[in-house]
């Protein structure tokens, strides 16, 4: 049976299928984008009850690129795609190829974009002079000796005609590393604070499935930078790999340049300030510093100075994000200082026995 008389190959080759697949695909991304992916049952039951969150789950909402449903559109959108261009692929490689030169000569006098021209000049001649102009014009033309006169043919850009097919093949080679990511591959995440290290990762699923990586990811140090408007400008986190008790990679990562090791991909996904926090003192009379590990509602102490300090209380984060914290700050001489300071910004502190700068780092 041929292809045109065959209704399965007619419908998977139709354009309305493509339509209809991408709005499909492309509404579901929308949902996908405004629905959080991969969170606990119980923050969807907050956010949009519990009603709401059960038909999430029933239609694979909160992990909806890896659902059944959006996997079989991708599959039905690229199996559209590549019936679509063996379909069209010979009509396509015949135009590019084609020897225009066959056309017949009377077909020329009946085109819709046609132009006469009249000269006293013999037939040599006049076709000399038609094709310098065309030279000049960027034309390069061939010509044919038809019917008792000369035929000139002349166009630019055949071979783009097979631009749609570099668009679809670009599109089944998206598609593919997506559809072949989420059967084969596994997503993940794992909160490390900084100078802690880990050898595994966590899947989004609601056992939390622990996957070994075979190696240790050290976070060495985590900054955040902000916009004067007070809202997070980047996050920077600086990571090494620890293989076999050698340290074999290191890789600073922001936002949209990720760590690629081991076949895998680490991004930098989200930061927490409020379960490990960090603070670094100065003295700067003397020029020396150290670096604390400083939990909330815990006394620090700094031997070496003589200075006490800790987190008192913590806030936020705010409407854009921010973090701050009130720090008890004493050197044992005279009433401690309390004071509040951001998320990755510094206070300076002036006692009796000292001047300190102390900066919040995490």
């Amino acid at each position: 049976m041929k292809k045109e008389q065959n209704s399965i190959w007619q419908f998977l080759s139709s354009v309305r299928l493509a339509l209809f697949t991408f709005f499909i695909l492309a509404i579901a991304s929308i949902i996908g984008t405004i629905i959080p992916q991969n969170q606990p049952y119980e923050k969807y039951v907050q956010a949009y009850g519990a009603q709401m969150a059960k038909l999430f789950q029933v239609l694979d909402f909160t992990d909806m690129y890896n659902s059944w449903w959006f996997i079989s559109l991708l599959l039905l959108f690229s199996l559209n795609l590549v019936v679509c261009t063996i379909d069209r692929f010979p009509n396509i490689w015949r135009l590019v190829t084609m020897d225009n030169l066959d056309t017949d000569v009377g077909r020329v006098g009946k085109m819709a974009q046609r132009t006469t021209l009249r000269t006293e000049k013999a037939a040599p001649e006049a076709t000399a002079a038609l094709k310098k102009i065309l030279s000049g014009a960027g034309w390069k033309t061939t010509e044919r000796n038809r019917d008792g006169g000369t035929l000139l043919f002349a166009q630019k850009g055949a071979w783009t005609r097979l631009g749609v097919i570099g668009v679809h093949l670009s599109i089944l080679v998206i598609f593919a590393g997506a559809i072949i990511g989420s059967l084969f591959g596994f997503k993940g995440s794992v909160m490390i604070p900084e100078g802690a290290a880990t050898d595994r990762i966590y899947l989004y699923d609601e056992a939390h499935t622990p996957i070994p990586l075979g190696f240790m990811v050290r976070c060495d140090n985590f900054d955040i930078s902000f916009y004067d408007s007070g809202m997070p400008k980047e996050y920077r986190s600086e990571l090494t790999v620890i293989k076999d008790g050698n340290e074999v990679y290191s890789k600073s990562i922001v936002v949209n340049d990720p760590m690629h090791y081991g076949g895998l991909t680490f991004y930098q996904s989200s930061y927490q300030g409020t379960q490990q926090l960090q603070a670094k003192i100065e003295n700067l009379q003397s020029g020396n510093s150290a670096t604390f590990a400083a939990p909330p509602r815990r006394e620090i102490k700094w031997p070496e100075e003589g200075v006490n300090f800790g987190v008192i209380n913590v806030e936020g984060p705010d409407f854009r994000g921010q973090y701050r914290f009130k720090i008890w700050f004493s050197d044992g001489q005279g009433s401690p200082s309390e004071f509040w300071v951001n998320l990755g910004q510094q206070a300076e502190v002036e006692r009796q026995s000292l001047q300190a700068e102390l900066a919040h780092v995490s």
